[in-house]
């Protein structure tokens, strides 16, 4: 029942163990690449049946994510080379995803900026923005 409502969402965001937890699925602890483009292909099937949102941004940690339709599947890789710490890159994904989606982009160019905007985030130790060299907290 709490699954009717994914038909009427536009756009839903949410990382690999919660999407297959949501399809009753038992998600991988770590996830490979493949096994990543498995989950997200079959889930591409799932959602031209009209009973997922139009769009699923599926993050994936430091494999990146993948936008899913009804008829594709986009990968977008991780843009960080090394990771200081990963605190905050999931929410700095999704806040540079929102913000380029707010601003008219695509679902793939959003996550685009929002795989850049983690980039950033994990550069410095913490989940504030005063700790990364060249960044200030506001």
């Amino acid at each position: 029942a709490h699954l009717s409502v994914l038909p009427h969402i536009d756009v839903f965001l949410a990382t690999a163990q919660e999407i297959q937890s949501l399809r009753g699925l038992v998600a991988p602890v770590t996830l490979a690449l493949d096994s990543a483009t498995a989950v997200a292909e079959d889930l591409r099937g799932e959602a031209s049946s009209g009973n997922w949102p139009d769009v699923v941004v599926m993050k994936v940690g430091e494999l990146g994510a993948y936008v899913i339709t009804a008829t594709d599947v986009t990968h977008i890789p991780a843009h960080a080379k090394h990771a200081a710490d990963t605190t905050g890159a999931g929410d700095a994904f999704a806040a540079g995803f929102l913000a380029a989606l707010a601003r008219g982009s695509s679902a793939v160019e959003s996550a685009r900026n929002g795989a850049s905007v983690a980039a950033v985030a994990v550069t410095g130790i913490g989940g504030q923005p005063a700790n990364r060299e060249g960044h200030h907290g506001g």
